[in-house]
């Protein structure tokens, strides 16, 4: 029983991790149309240009090639639209912003990947005990009696 919650909590904390840093999951950004999300080129907030470009590359990878096109002519015209409506020094308090929006998410990511790397090598390690010849062996030694073992034994002899 133990065993099952410490894999349910890994998977839980896999899939918050994963909402929290944004991995294929956008739920600012999923329901608005293509169209609305190519207006807003330029005009995100700047600690979400990550998050958002995310999910532009999402939807370009589902688009067809002529459609791929389309869609990558119109966002850089609208951004190159949006950003030449910024001053010098917004555009570098933008890109600052973005630098330091990039480095929480890489470092986001990076916490992430050690995590989901100790979760394979915990499978892995369960992978090599279960494929042991010597697995119920290994266990009894340990203090892991089956059921069906313990039952008989505390039967009374006759």
């Amino acid at each position: 029983m133990r065993f099952m919650s410490v894999v349910l909590a890994s998977g839980l904390v896999g899939v918050l991790g994963a909402q929290t840093i944004g991995l294929n999951v956008f739920p600012e950004y999923h329901a608005k149309p293509d169209q609305e999300m190519l207006d807003m080129a330029g005009k995100v907030e700047a600690s979400k240009v990550i998050t958002y470009l995310s999910e532009m590359k999402n939807r370009y990878l589902k688009m067809t090639p002529k459609r791929q096109a389309e869609f990558q002519k119109h966002f850089q015209d609208v951004l190159a639209k949006n950003i030449a409506k910024l001053s010098p020094s917004q555009r570098q308090k933008r890109l600052n912003a973005i630098e330091k929006a990039l480095a929480l998410r890489v470092r986001n990511v990076d916490n992430l990947k050690e995590e989901v790397d100790a979760e394979y090598d915990y499978l892995n390690h369960w992978k090599a005990t279960l494929k042991s010849k010597t697995f119920y062996e290994d266990l009894q030694k340990n203090g892991f009696v089956p059921a069906s073992i313990a039952q008989k034994s505390k039967q009374p002899t006759h």
